[in-house]
């Protein structure tokens, strides 16, 4: 397993036989079914944590229930808000939940400091890792702050389409659609409907049916 983790962890390759027999032995690896929630605002991080597969959403709750999708974490990621719990000892400062089955490798936190942190490919790796999530981060927060709630969905649902190869079969419920876009259920429900009188989607229970791309980005302005 270990060298299946140094293949999507690069930074581990380099250490010394002596170092990577400690880290394979402290390691825990565990699995999560979709929904898991990992880990809460204000807990404690477990340690550094190896995304062997699956995908997490890092988010955070405003104080009337409001949720917005920070970044996601697949194979290979790290999240730099552990990352920065795990250097100045401090509390998760959002949630992070599993959006598709995921398998971690933990390295606990005091093996981590002692043979990993310091090392130059692994702060390679680092600023590489985080400069990606900073600009996730970044995006919502434009997004949030700018565009128009239906611009917002539009693009969403552009976005979705082209990772499943350009389909025009969305599998969504509003609640999901209104946790990734930073909404209420309440307000997607009026913009899919306003979609749809316009011709540009259909609408069916968990799924929606994209009729006119040509019309979706235009409200995306793409």
């Amino acid at each position: 397993m270990f060298n299946k983790i140094i293949e999507d962890y690069s930074f581990l390759k380099n250490l010394d036989e002596n170092t990577k027999y400690i880290i394979i032995n402290s390691l825990i690896t565990k699995k999560f079914d979709m929904g898991y929630t990992l880990i809460k605002e204000g807990q404690a991080c477990a340690g550094f944590s190896l995304i062997l597969s699956g995908e997490i959403r890092v988010f955070k709750i405003s104080e009337k229930g409001r949720e917005v999708t920070l970044y996601k974490l697949s194979k290979g990621d790290t999240c730099y808000l552990s990352m920065s719990c795990l250097i100045s000892d401090e509390l998760y400062p959002a949630y992070a939940e599993v959006t598709n089955p995921v398998e971690i490798a933990f390295i606990p936190t005091s093996i981590f400091n002692k043979y990993i942190y310091n090392t130059i490919d692994f702060q390679k790796y680092l600023f590489e890792n985080l400069y990606s999530k900073f600009n996730s981060v970044l995006n919502v927060l434009e997004e949030v702050a700018f565009l128009n709630i239906d611009t917002r969905i539009a693009k969403y649902f552009i976005n979705i389409s082209k990772e499943a190869n350009n389909t025009k079969f969305l599998y969504l419920t509003h609640e999901k659609i209104a946790k990734e876009v930073g909404t209420s259920r309440e307000v997607v429900s009026r913009m899919l409907t306003n979609f749809k009188n316009k011709d540009i989607i259909s609408i069916q229970r968990g799924k929606i049916t994209v009729l006119d791309f040509k019309k979706l980005n235009s409200i995306a302005n793409l």
